[in-house]
């Protein structure tokens, strides 16, 4: 998920006098300037910030890797119709429409005045078919998020409040043009409510649908639906509810894998056993063909989910690329693999040198330590020697023998 950015104009009853109001006012167009170019820059950027726990730092990994994967309708569609549709074909990538992420919405505060609030989404699209039927989006999480479902709600809801307000728009510039003699409008005599909030009774809101996708390691333990962030309450039954849809790809069996596509079955696939290199050689096995001939996409995807230099660098010397321009990460991945043995052979061999240095280290020390415990003794021997000598001859000379 990419940094959520608040964008606010400051309302003017927080005004005394003019000359303030000018003040404040040129200041909150500069804040609004600055938060637009800040929002506009963290588009074109391939990586954001820290935020929200997302892989990898936010220039994220898994946020890449997702941009990567799913601007392609074919897998967006396939996500979804697993994800969401249990596996049913409801969505065709030629029904999908790109759409901006940036979700508006002016909320309405005292005397008049708004708030304008900004969020922007990972990747969103518009489902179609003869018309417009859904707002389809994906947000990336790597760690668990207890408050989710309010985010997800929240940013369906600024949504919402965008589609309302165009609604209301086009019907206040109907009526003023019907009555300024330009158009004769609807003909449709409206009711009280219709006339004061420009929404009739036949206005309809386009439904979203939000998929979170869940990269992380751990299972995800969080809140799964509004509710779930409620206090205990015999009153809970009675409050609205919100659930989400959540994709948990380390928690998805084999079977499960195997009904994505193959683009996306290699990437889940290797997110999954990456850390498990003996338990991925056997799904590379066993999915040999989807991994004999990978996109170009999937490949910068699992290279940016590794985020390993080495199988950039395999990927560059093409011996693993087919003649179908695709490549063959059966190949690429043992290589991987085998590096990575190697690598971890040389820390375990470097390791074993530093304990050896340490213990070397140790000896020293305890023979130094040991020495200087002897040198203590020999000091407190000859102490005593000497009071013991000083005591004889002072017994010496009592007895008139010295």
């Amino acid at each position: 998920m990419r940094t959520k950015k608040k964008q606010i104009h400051l309302p003017t009853f927080f005004v005394g006098k003019s000359t303030a109001s000018t003040k404040i006012t040129a200041f909150a167009a500069s804040v609004s300037k600055i938060t637009a170019l800040a929002a506009s820059a963290g588009k074109t950027k391939t990586s954001a910030q820290p935020v929200d726990g997302k892989i990898g730092g936010q220039g994220k990994e898994q946020d890449s890797a997702s941009f990567l994967l799913f601007g392609s309708n074919e897998n967006f569609a396939d996500v979804f119709n697993h994800a969401v549709f249990k596996g049913e074909k409801t969505i065709l990538p030629s029904d999908l429409l790109t759409d901006e992420g940036r979700e508006t919405a002016f909320l309405r505060m005292k005397q008049g005045t708004r708030t304008t609030i900004t969020q922007y989404r990972d990747i969103v699209r518009k489902l179609r078919k003869d018309q417009v039927f859904a707002i389809l989006a994906i947000e990336n999480q790597n760690r668990e998020s207890y408050q989710m479902p309010f985010r997800v709600m929240e940013m369906d809801y600024l949504n919402y409040a965008r589609q309302i307000r165009v609604i209301t728009d086009r019907h206040k510039l109907e009526y003023e043009k019907k009555h300024s003699g330009k158009s004769v409008g609807t003909g449709v005599s409206l009711s009280g409510g219709e006339y004061l909030d420009h929404f009739y009774r036949g206005d309809r809101l386009i439904p979203c649908v939000t998929l979170v996708i869940y990269w992380g390691d751990e299972p995800w333990e969080g809140p799964r639906q509004l509710s779930d962030m409620f206090a205990a309450s015999e009153w809970n039954r009675y409050a609205p509810d919100y659930r989400m849809h959540l994709l948990d790809i380390h928690r998805m069996s084999d079977s499960e894998l195997a009904e994505f596509g193959d683009e996306l079955r290699v990437v889940f696939g290797f997110v999954k056993y990456a850390r498990k290199k003996e338990r991925l050689q056997n799904f590379i096995e066993e999915n040999r063909d989807a991994f004999s001939n990978v996109s170009e996409t999937a490949v910068d995807a699992i290279m940016d989910l590794a985020h390993s230099s080495e199988l950039e660098r395999i990927k560059l010397t093409n011996h693993v690329k087919n003649e179908r321009g695709n490549y063959n990460m059966c190949q690429a991945l043992r290589e991987w693999m085998e590096d990575s043995r190697e690598e971890g052979r040389e820390e375990g061999r470097e390791q074993g040198r530093e304990e050896g240095r340490n213990e070397e280290r140790k000896a020293t020390e305890f023979e130094r330590q040991r020495a200087d415990a002897a040198e203590r003794r020999a000091d407190i021997a000859e102490q005593r020697t000497h009071k013991l000598e000083q005591e004889l001859l002072e017994l010496k000379m009592s007895l008139g023998l010295a």
